[in-house]
């Protein structure tokens, strides 16, 4: 789920929230190195670092980036979860980790933040897992389009002719909000393995005023690789709503369930699309295409990352 970057390795240290378990994730830097030696700091977090794959940038220049900002309150927590904020100012090379940000967003050509507050999603022990930032939302805006272009229907359509839509991984819920906010989705899908993000986001006040108690959306707790339609009860309506049963196929579906962008996670990838090919028309999975070009230029280590929520084992295989 996340692509900024988060202060983490101990005091005074500046690393990314992979903790430079990938290959591309530079190296971490002190504070003293960052202010004394800027330019070698830059190369340093930089290393590795490429243009990210997968992405129509010629798009970018049309994004009203505040579209896909999260529309969850801040400072919420449950469990080892919670939400926060962090500003980006205007050239504000005084804060660490929005420099070091910016200078990992320009190598790898990522869209840059406008100054303003972002919102991030944080776990105790896995830091920084997402955030609204635009080199984060990026990633989801060909499923997005997709759905609001491709598969538009007209006012007059029937509800049964709108688009149904699937997604694994809640987060801060911004792929649902949007298309709930910005299309005319039948129905929208989401399975969430952590009961603790569905408490904190989609039972949030902010959210529920705003897109978590649209009727077309449904919450089913569950680990994608295993859930099934029918197999467990919405978690937002009454039991017995008929609403609520999922139906036989999708038009398209969202996979976001992994923390960094790695091609240990191309193996889970792989299974979920096996999985739910014949009920989905179309099928995206979080920032993939960029897996694949790092797998392709080696970039990855021999001692495994982080197993992610799927519970698989993060072992490339090709």
């Amino acid at each position: 789920m996340s692509t900024a970057q988060h202060t983490s390795g101990g005091p005074g240290v500046i690393s990314g929230p992979s903790g430079g378990v990938l290959g591309n994730t530079g190296g971490a830097v002190s504070l003293d190195v960052l202010q004394k030696h800027p330019g070698i700091a830059r190369q340093i977090v930089t290393i590795g670092r490429y243009p990210r794959a997968g992405h129509d940038r010629a798009r970018w220049e049309t994004v009203r980036w505040h579209d896909y900002r999260a529309q969850v309150g801040i400072g919420g927590r449950s469990g080892p979860w919670h939400i926060w904020a962090h500003e980006v100012r205007d050239g504000d090379d005084g804060d660490p980790g929005n420099l070091v940000t910016a200078w990992i967003t320009e190598a790898e050509q990522l869209p840059a933040a406008p100054p303003g507050v972002y919102t991030e999603l944080l776990h105790d022990q896995r830091g920084l897992v997402m955030s609204d930032v635009p080199a984060e939302t990026a990633g989801a805006l060909p499923f997005l389009d997709y759905v609001a272009d491709d598969l538009y229907q007209p006012p007059e359509a029937p509800h049964y002719a709108r688009p149904r839509v699937l997604i694994a991984g809640l987060g801060l819920g911004i792929v649902p909000a949007w298309l709930l906010t910005y299309t005319d989705v039948a129905r929208v899908d989401v399975v969430e393995i952590d009961p603790d993000v569905i408490s904190l986001v989609a039972g949030d006040p902010y959210a529920r005023e705003h897109w978590a108690a649209d009727r077309r959306l449904h919450i089913y707790l569950g680990d994608a690789c295993t859930w099934w339609p029918g197999h467990s009860p919405c978690l937002l309506h009454s039991p017995g709503w008929a609403c609520c049963q999922p139906g036989d196929r999708y038009d398209a579906a969202w996979f976001d369930i992994w923390d960094t962008v790695s091609p240990h996670n191309l193996p889970s990838m792989q299974r979920l699309t096996r999985r739910f090919a014949r009920r989905c028309g179309r099928i995206w999975s979080w920032e993939r295409p960029e897996c694949e070009a790092m797998l392709a230029r080696g970039q990855t280590l021999e001692r495994p990352c982080w197993v992610d929520e799927t519970g698989y084992p993060s072992e490339v295989t090709t």
